[in-house]
């Protein structure tokens, strides 16, 4: 998985084709998709904190719409739609490039933990 863009609030990952991930029709399958969108969306929040933090999936949905073209590099846009203290809420969308719409879309909630500084005792 490659980051392609990072902004406030947005963040667009891909994964390169590579014949070992792909199904039996050729395209990226979906488990890795799944992946992709489970990578991007719980590392959006990120770019809108001040410190890192760790995240957490609490719920994440996603709706495949068509299966990956065969042959093809599968990214995922995430953007953030809203961060408090505890959870963040994140939108996906997984394109092909194919401008026929997207392969999946997706909600979901995620934990966000306290942040902790590095070389601190746990005593």
């Amino acid at each position: 998985i490659r980051i392609v863009e990072c902004s406030a609030g947005r963040l667009s990952m891909m994964i390169p084709y590579i014949g070992s991930l792909a199904d039996a029709s050729g395209g990226i399958d979906p488990g890795a998709v799944t992946t992709l969108v489970d990578t991007a969306c719980g590392s959006v929040p990120l770019t809108m904190l001040a410190d890192l933090r760790r995240t957490a999936t609490l719920e994440l949905r996603t709706d495949f719409i068509r299966a990956c073209r065969p042959g093809s590099n599968v990214r995922c846009e995430a953007r953030c739609l809203h961060v408090d203290r505890n959870v963040a809420f994140v939108q996906a969308e997984v394109h092909d490039g194919d401008d026929s719409g997207p392969v999946a879309v997706a909600t979901g909630t995620f934990a966000i933990f306290a942040s902790v500084k590095i070389g601190a005792s746990g005593a």
